[in-house]
């Protein structure tokens, strides 16, 4: 009866880490903002688009179908400041900005990193323009400038996409310095 039990342990272990390294493989696709210092990885089926300003660009993934009008996006903020900004100072004014949306907190984490610096996690629900959203950020400082990588899904879709959020989150560099 132990061999079986066996057998099927090791043959999950090996489709998981044969899904670990195809997830790693699909980020083909590279953009570097060299202005505001970091570099996104992203499946070529991502579609990259502007955000609302200059500091702000968008990864949107691929629709699902026809009726899928919302699509799941990393999005990178950075924004720069004409002193160091503390990490606490960062989360804090996130936290403050997020509440002002009426987003309200899952949870939260400050033993993170994001491009090997030390970062704050936080996961927000936020209904906006009629879809119930999640947003997972995080959020680090490099002297004087503060980067929001947020990964947002529709409310229901995150295992779908959490696979793909997380090794973009772990592939993103920070190159300025």
């Amino acid at each position: 009866m132990r061999l079986p039990s066996i057998l099927l342990m090791a043959g999950l272990l090996c489709t998981l880490g044969a899904e670990q390294a195809r997830q790693q493989q699909t980020l083909s696709e590279r953009y570097e903002h060299k202005d505001h210092g970091y570099v996104v990885r992203y499946p070529a089926n991502y579609e990259q688009m502007d955000g609302g300003d200059d500091a702000t660009k968008l990864f949107a993934a691929p629709s699902e179908g026809e009726l899928d009008v919302f699509r799941e996006n990393l999005s990178v903020m950075v924004r720069s400041y004409d002193r160091d900004v503390p990490l606490e100072e960062a989360r804090t004014a996130l936290k403050k900005e997020m509440e002002a949306r009426g987003a309200k907190l899952k949870e939260e984490s400050d033993q993170v990193k994001l491009s090997k610096q030390a970062a704050h996690r936080v996961s927000w629900s936020l209904n906006l323009g009629g879809f119930d959203l999640v947003l997972e950020q995080l959020v680090t400082t490099v002297r004087n400038r503060v980067y929001v990588v947020t990964f947002t899904y529709e409310d229901g879709a995150e295992q779908r996409h959490r696979a793909v959020a997380n090794a973009m989150a772990d592939a993103f560099e920070i190159t300025y310095k």
